[in-house]
């Protein structure tokens, strides 16, 4: 899951520098690539970006926008999506967060004995 840092307008450069280098050295590069994406609060991702982000597909992206789970505007005379960023980094904090607590359940589950 992504790992977000927030810097407002009053952050020095050398402090966001550091905040980044330290996120950096906490993560597992075992694990495989690392991304790094840099997003100002007003900025806009297309679908796939999104998707990108997230670690989804494409396709999913699309079917998170058409329940509605995300909000998107169109651009002027089009038909292509754009979703905010600052929704983006949300749902990857909150799908994150359910993410914990499914694993937390899980391991109560099972040292509840349920799974033997």
């Amino acid at each position: 899951m992504p790992k977000t840092l927030h810097f407002d307008s009053t952050t020095q450069r050398d402090d966001i520098l550091d905040g980044v280098k330290r996120a950096l050295e906490e993560m597992d590069l075992e694990d495989g690539p690392v991304s790094v994406s840099i997003v100002g609060e007003s900025e806009a991702m297309s679908p796939q970006q999104a998707a990108d982000f997230l670690g989804i597909s494409r396709q999913h992206m699309t079917r998170l926008l058409d329940a509605g789970m995300l909000p998107f505007t169109r651009k002027p005379g089009s038909t292509h999506r754009v979703i905010p960023s600052r929704a983006v980094v949300e749902l990857a904090g909150s799908r994150k967060a359910a993410k914990r607590r499914l694993d937390e359940f899980a391991a109560t589950m099972n040292d509840a004995g349920v799974f033997e």
